[in-house]
């Protein structure tokens, strides 16, 4: 009888696809970490997208408005180079 760990061959008397992510014990230790993985490039590309619609929707704020809120033209393209 053969133990388990024993990989040379399985019941089949085939050599084991040791590829096979199905039958794999570590898939469960992939899925998570993959998932975390786009989770967090998804996060960057929404927030790219979000400071790219701030900074279009102050370049079309005009002078006399800026000039209202108390701060001018130069300090928002320094603020948006930051």
């Amino acid at each position: 009888m053969r133990s388990r760990t024993d990989l040379r061959l399985n019941q089949g008397g085939e050599a084991p696809d040791r590829w096979n992510l199905a039958k794999s014990p570590n898939r469960r230790r992939w899925i998570p970490l993959l998932s975390s993985i786009f989770g967090q490039l998804r996060s960057r590309i929404h927030r790219g997208r979000e400071i790219r619609r701030m900074n279009a929707a102050w370049a079309m704020v005009d002078d006399r408005t800026l000039n209202d809120i108390g701060t001018s033209r130069l300090e928002v393209e320094y603020a948006m180079d930051a």
